[in-house]
């Protein structure tokens, strides 16, 4: 079963968060949706949660049209609408935006990113980075558009070369396939440039994520946002017939699942139903899933591992576990 999760932190200080973030799914579509409000603009808040309203909005209207006409099309018209709001006093706002919409029946994913909203896939447990920022260093400017300076030089910050607002946003989508056990990342820059992010989300995605253990790494670094953060994960964990005869044989022959390209997460989450199912029905024959677990390092929910260590121990006083 695939899961998606999100989670967004306003920065410290600020009473609404900039960022927007919508996660659907519409028919045979997943839609995933994030935007970051250009904060050295008003409004930054309304420019987000317009951006992506309107993406999807107009996605799901667009049904008749083939789908990089209907995603460009919901990308065009979120430009407009940040672009030119309704309310007069809003406009100048801008934002960025990235969307993924994914084919559940095909496994085609659409994509762009427009700013420096990032996409990271983690494919044969590896993070990368598959979007490029829309960025170049700039000379920073106050709201009153006067140069800032700082002890009396200039203050030099990346700016974009690309955002909703301009009327007139490049948009390029891009096409890719969705794997098994693949999992996908939308975030913003006040995630991503969290100390430590690449190394810590990639530990993170080596076991089936949740809204929980979300909600717990966003607190863990609560101090440590210098900005609005905002995230997205889709996790492919579909295991069919096929797949499940391999996890199979490959905890039988005791090879790492890792050399025959089997995302961490699918094999520690099938293994965890197995152990789940063992346990539920009194079968006390669990030292080859135990073992597999501990001779592979695999990482197992905390959730999860108190449930076993429960359940063991309800057995364990009528019977002797082998």
């Amino acid at each position: 079963m695939n899961c998606i999760i999100s989670d967004l932190r306003a920065d410290s200080g600020k009473v609404q968060c900039g960022d927007y973030i919508k996660t659907t799914v519409v028919g045979d579509f997943v839609l995933l949706v994030l935007s970051d409000g250009v904060g050295s603009r008003h409004h930054d808040y309304i420019a987000s949660k317009t951006a992506c309203e309107s993406f999807f909005e107009n996605f799901v209207n667009a049904e008749a049209m083939q789908l990089k006409e209907r995603f460009v099309f919901a990308l065009k018209q979120a430009d407009q609408d940040v672009s030119f709001p309704e309310n007069p006093s809003h406009t100048g706002m801008m934002a960025t935006l990235v969307a993924i919409v994914i084919n559940t029946l095909t496994g085609e994913i659409i994509w762009d990113s427009i700013g420096d909203s990032r996409f990271y896939g983690f494919v044969n447990n590896k993070l990368k980075q598959i979007s490029q920022d829309s960025i170049k260093a700039v000379i920073m400017r106050g709201r009153d558009g006067k140069i800032i300076k700082k002890d009396g030089v200039f203050v030099i910050r990346n700016g974009l070369t690309n955002a909703l607002g301009y009327n007139g946003a490049i948009i390029n989508p891009k096409f890719m396939s969705l794997n098994n056990g693949d999992s996908l990342i939308l975030c913003s820059d006040g995630m991503y440039e969290l100390a430590g992010f690449e190394n810590q989300i990639g530990e993170f995605l080596k076991a089936e994520v949740s809204h929980e253990l979300l909600s717990s790494f966003i607190e863990k670094n609560s101090t440590k946002f210098e900005d609005d953060a905002s995230i997205i994960i889709f996790q492919e964990s579909t295991i069919n017939d096929e797949l499940q005869i391999k996890l199979n044989e490959i905890i039988e022959s005791k090879t790492d699942s890792r050399d025959k390209d089997i995302a961490e997460h699918i094999m520690s989450g099938y293994i965890r139903n197995q152990l789940g199912n063992c346990l539920s029905a009194g079968n006390t024959e669990i030292s080859h899933l135990s073992s597999y677990i501990v001779d592979f390092k695999l990482c197992l929910p905390e959730q999860s591992i108190m449930s076993f260590m429960s359940d063991i121990k309800n057995l364990k006083n009528t019977r002797c576990f082998t």
